[in-house]
């Protein structure tokens, strides 16, 4: 009998943890996170759980190195409360890791000025901070799905101009 992947917890922690018997289901898969802040690498690692494999960067620079250097589907989550020129940095990001999945992290606040700031962009989400840990845990499993899908297309149908 088949078991499940994933069981929710506590209703207080309201993240879903993978049963300890379970692979990871994003084994091929990993998220770089760029930030110089302790608290953000707490909450986000308390929604994340230990599903996949981290690795914190504490500039836009050092997360290009690590992605160029590994072969796994990236995901690329940016606390973008103390980044500057941020728009570029993206856009030099997918230039040279076009399969990126990038997800954004703001103060509550400054959430509605990314959405416009990124609208019509390649973003996968932006999220707010302090998490939501639900939210974040979810969006999480589904940027990972779609790094490890693009990862996994034949580059031609990646470059296809109708094709997202």
């Amino acid at each position: 009998m088949a078991k499940r992947a994933a069981e929710l917890v506590s209703p207080a922690d309201k993240a879903l943890e993978l049963a300890p018997d379970f692979p990871a289901p994003h084994a091929g898969a990993e998220i770089v996170v760029v930030t110089t802040e302790d608290d953000f690498l707490l909450e986000f690692g308390n929604a994340l759980g230990a599903r996949v494999a981290v690795h914190p960067v504490a500039s836009m620079a050092l997360a290009l190195e690590r992605m160029a250097a590994s072969r796994r589907a990236h995901v690329l989550a940016i606390d973008a409360r103390a980044m500057t020129d941020l728009r570029n940095s993206i856009g030099r990001t997918y230039a040279r890791a076009a399969n990126t999945v990038v997800l954004l992290f703001a103060e509550q606040g400054a959430e509605e000025s990314l959405h416009q700031s990124f609208k019509g962009s390649r973003v996968f989400a932006i999220l707010p901070f302090p998490l939501d840990t639900q939210r974040t845990a979810l969006t999480l499993n589904d940027a990972l799905a779609n790094a490890l899908a693009k990862n996994s297309a034949p580059s031609a149908l990646l470059a296809s101009p109708g094709l997202k």
